[in-house]
């Protein structure tokens, strides 16, 4: 019996994947490209991470080196400036491996910086112009057009927790 509990508990343990152990692709920052997404999935369903132990740097360092950042739980707040849920079974859904999924893009407390995150959950009674708390890992940046021809860039993160 006990070696019967020994055996399970080192299935359960080697199972965990934890942030440090994974090989983030820290040449291509553009999560299209990157592979980085399922990445931070796997190491969030793994449920290494409480919200208390999030690091808040500034957003715009973050931005501008966000491979230094991989692997870390990171917190951002800001005034949301888009929030979008998805369906189950949606390509956004299927990618998070989850039922419920959503996004949420905020002006970060810079005022400068856009953090765009896909949460692994509803963004339930959060919209446009609420002061809310992402908490998630940085899986790159993404150019995203805008709406007079040019482009913004977006700081990506995915993640499980928002206040």
């Amino acid at each position: 019996m006990k070696k019967l509990l020994a055996i399970v508990l080192v299935l359960c343990f080697a199972s965990v994947i934890f942030a440090a152990d994974v090989d983030w692709n820290i040449t291509d920052p553009d999560i299209r490209t990157n592979g980085n997404i399922p990445l931070a999935v796997s190491v969030l369903r793994a449920g290494t991470f409480e919200k208390e132990s999030a690091e808040k740097p500034e957003a715009f360092l973050v931005i501008k080196t966000p491979w230094n950042y991989y692997g870390k739980l990171l917190t951002f707040t800001g005034i949301v400036g888009v929030v979008d849920d998805y369906p189950p079974g949606s390509d956004v859904s299927r990618i998070l491996q989850c039922e419920d999924s959503s996004e949420i893009v905020i002006t970060a407390d810079d005022g400068e910086t856009i953090v765009d995150m896909f949460l692994r959950s509803s963004s339930g009674r959060i919209r446009i112009g609420d002061t809310v708390t992402l908490y998630g890992l940085v899986v790159g940046r993404m150019e995203v057009e805008n709406r007079i021809g040019g482009t913004f860039t977006h700081l990506m993160m995915v993640g499980n927790f928002i206040d």
